[in-house]
């Protein structure tokens, strides 16, 4: 990807390099309350299996330090201090409590081996400071007083952990917080999947359709239209677009007019911004450079609708009874005003799909990304990938051998207020429960930050090149344990990227899920289309032994049925969730609607295999409805002259150049010269924008019946209706 080689000319200075450095975050130590004649050095071996930290700087320097850090332990086991804090002994120990009253014995002993082991006296407990196995290796270290937690000067403040509640979603109890029927994912594809979105939206909108859908599914460009979708206060056909009553009226003169509002980061090239923002001459930069792609995508997708973080983050909330109830139970820490929420006539789940990558420090990414899961009340990573701990590679240099490093990865979702954050303040409850007492983000997810990470198409490639990988987009992340992997592990900075470097339709989240029924929309790039029976016939040839999709799928739906191909773009290898023969089923499908001029809608059901990196449950059916983006006669044939002549006009700058498979990148130059070399312009021309988007809504109104039996008939596996509890009450999502 030639956009690569432009940032890795710009990046290699150690200007760059020196400002990420002075960005990064110290760590505090974990808070472990040792149990009764227990030291230090056991207590933290015990319970975070890690060792007491050795470091007096890391321990309380006053006794109004000891104060805040007696009273988190508190918090977490519903204790007070009866008799409040204690007088006396010697200087710097926050030794222990008995009886619930907290004595300060203030040790000089502080400084030497006592420290960390010595014992408590008769039935009381100490309060130790531990570091986990590794950390000094790779994760970012930092003394008490300077820990992220610290205010004014003080220890960490009650004001820095908020209650929160924890999922475990683990293959031994694959519990979702809610239980969806009737999914409707959108497939990436830039400025592209955002057009086409609007228009799938609004035939779906103008069919009554969207009420009935339980939960919305969405990578990269496919999660720029929904994220204003399901944020923004504005009414549906301010939004989308009145309803295209006869395509007869689509003349060009109509095309070049202004496209409907949610198409307005269409209309932009965010190349220019994010080069500027990366540039190592830059001195002043207040922006870290592995914001620089989330910043443009904020700016040039949500800023118009004020869904930006331009006014500071806001935590994502599905509805104001979610927002009410979560500040209820973090009085004085949460306000209402800092939460952003969804619509209220709009689908009650929404998934944004990013990836996670390796962690910091150099670690190699190939096939070990795994499913990163953002949106309003639930944020993180359901299920271990494979089952079990991820092994990342470090590769070494002439005579020196490779590192290695196994890590435990996801295990289950959090609150969305405290995702990004350094997890549990007590890490024996990575467990999981509700009312956790958790530690705040200091960048937390927002939606502008979830939407842009979705996107990062440029980091699945950049991430293993050095100082080029400062732009890739970075997050916290701490496992959720299991009996299977008990082990706490505290949080490690990751490198994340697109979710369409992992999975580019957002079907398989919905499939983690066990939703039944799923309406796949495809935005198909180029070199995807449905080649024609003379080319290859699917519905009478097809044979699953040594088939080579090229030039015949996507790589998108092709991976799901097992074929792929090794990339540097993507990690399509752990895909497979059907059967391959039922690709053959599917593309035939889609061959003869495309046959007959209609457009490529297909509806079947399909066994579900066992996936064990994504953790999928085999041995069960999913009714799906596919739309596979391609030419469709019949649409165009029923457009005025001056629009077909424009389609058959193929110069390389033609308002409808190689319609409908629209490049994600470079379907126009750009008005930086840089972003026109390298190819890597985002926008569109108002024409096409409003022809692809018309053509979606027209897939879809002329399959209308199916459409409307897909979403309003009861799934066959359950009618339930969903619930999920806010910790303080029940709110019904459907």
């Amino acid at each position: 990807m030639v956009f690569l080689v432009q940032l890795l000319l710009l990046l290699l200075s150690p200007g760059a390099a020196a400002q990420e450095a002075q960005l990064q975050q110290k760590r505090s130590p974990d808070i472990v309350l040792g149990q009764k004649g227990e030291n230090c050095r056991e207590a933290c071996q015990r319970a975070v299996g890690g060792r007491c930290r050795e470091d007096p700087e890391s321990w309380p320097q006053t006794k109004e330090d000891f104060e805040d850090i007696y009273r988190l332990g508190s918090l977490q086991r519903n204790r007070i201090c009866v008799n409040g804090i204690l007088d006396g002994g010697n200087p710097h120990d926050p030794s222990h409590n008995a009886d619930f009253h907290c004595h300060w014995r203030t040790a000089s002993h502080i400084n030497g081996s006592d420290r960390c082991d010595a014992k408590p006296h008769g039935t009381d407990s100490r309060i130790c400071f531990c570091d986990t196995p590794d950390e000094t290796d790779s994760m970012l270290q930092g003394t008490f007083s300077g820990a992220q937690h610290a205010v004014g000067g003080r220890g960490l403040a009650k004001e820095d952990h908020v209650k929160a509640d924890i999922q475990p979603v683990q293959l031994v109890d694959p519990h979702f917080p809610a239980s969806p029927k009737v999914a409707v994912t959108f497939s990436g594809g830039g400025s592209r999947a955002m057009t086409g979105t609007m228009g799938a939206l609004r035939a779906l909108e103008n069919l009554g359709l969207m009420k009935d859908v339980d939960i919305v599914s969405c990578v990269s460009g496919g999660c720029w239209g929904t994220g204003v979708y399901m944020f923004a206060e504005v009414g549906t056909d301010e939004l989308l677009g009145p309803k295209t009553e006869s395509l007869s009226q689509l003349n060009m003169d109509k095309l070049r007019n202004s496209p409907p509002k949610l198409a307005a980061g269409a209309l932009k090239d965010m190349c220019p911004k994010v080069l500027d923002c990366v540039s190592p001459f830059q001195w002043d930069r207040k922006t870290p450079a592995d914001q620089c792609w989330t910043d443009a995508v904020a700016y040039y997708v949500f800023n118009p609708f004020g869904l930006d973080d331009a006014n500071g983050p806001r935590y994502m909330a599905s509805s104001r009874e979610r927002v009410k109830a979560a500040v209820a139970r973090n009085p004085g820490v949460l306000t209402e005003d800092k939460f952003l929420v969804m619509h209220k006539d709009r689908p009650k789940r929404y998934v944004i799909n990013g990836a996670l990558e390796s962690p910091e420090g150099g670690w190699y990414t190939e096939h070990k990304a795994a499913s990163l899961q953002m949106g309003p009340d639930w944020s993180g990573v359901p299920f271990y990938p494979g089952g079990k701990q991820v092994t990342y590679t470090k590769p070494g240099w002439g005579p020196w051998p490779d590192h290695h490093l196994a890590l435990t990865v996801g295990g289950g979702l959090e609150s969305s207020y405290t995702a990004g954050g350094l997890g549990p303040v007590n890490k024996t409850d990575q467990r999981g429960g509700n009312g956790v007492l958790m530690s705040m983000p200091e960048k937390p997810i927002t939606l502008a930050q979830a939407v842009g990470v979705s996107s990062s198409a440029f980091a699945y490639l950049a991430t293993n090149i050095p100082l080029v990988d400062n732009v890739v987009p970075r997050m916290l992340h701490w496992p959720v344990t299991s009996d299977k992997l008990p082990k706490p592990q505290a949080a490690r900075k990751f490198k994340t990227a697109d979710g369409g470097i992992l999975e580019n339709l957002g079907l398989l989240p919905m499939l983690q899920r066990k939703v039944p029924k799923v309406a796949l929309f495809v935005w198909t790039g180029p070199g995807f289309g449905i080649p024609d029976t003379d080319s290859y016939d699917f519905c009478n040839n097809f044979e699953p032994a040594g088939f080579d999709f090229t030039g015949k799928v996507s790589e998108d739906i092709a991976g799901k049925f097992g074929f792929f191909k090794h990339s540097s773009k993507w990690d399509y290898e752990h895909n497979r969730v059907f059967e391959e023969k039922d690709l053959g089923t599917l593309m035939c499908e889609l061959q003869k609607k495309k046959a007959a001029k209609q457009p490529a809608v297909a509806q079947l059901t399909l066994a579900v295999q066992r996936n064990a990196w994504w953790g999928i449950e085999g041995g069960w059916d999913v009714e799906l409805l596919v739309l596979y983006t391609d030419v469709v006669e019949d649409f165009q044939e029923a457009l005025p002259s001056d629009t077909k002549k424009t389609l058959k006009d193929n110069r390389d700058e033609g308002e409808l150049h190689g319609y409908p498979f629209l490049q994600t990148m470079g379907q126009h130059s750009s008005e930086s010269w840089t972003c026109s070399l390298a190819g890597v312009a985002t926008q569109l021309m108002p024409a096409e924008i409003n022809l692809y988007a018309a053509q979606a809504e027209y897939s879809v109104t002329q399959n209308a019946n199916a459409y409307s039996a897909f979403f309003k008939n009861p799934a066959k596996s359950s009618s339930r209706r969903l619930t999920e509890s806010t910790g303080t009450d029940t709110v019904v999502l459907v």
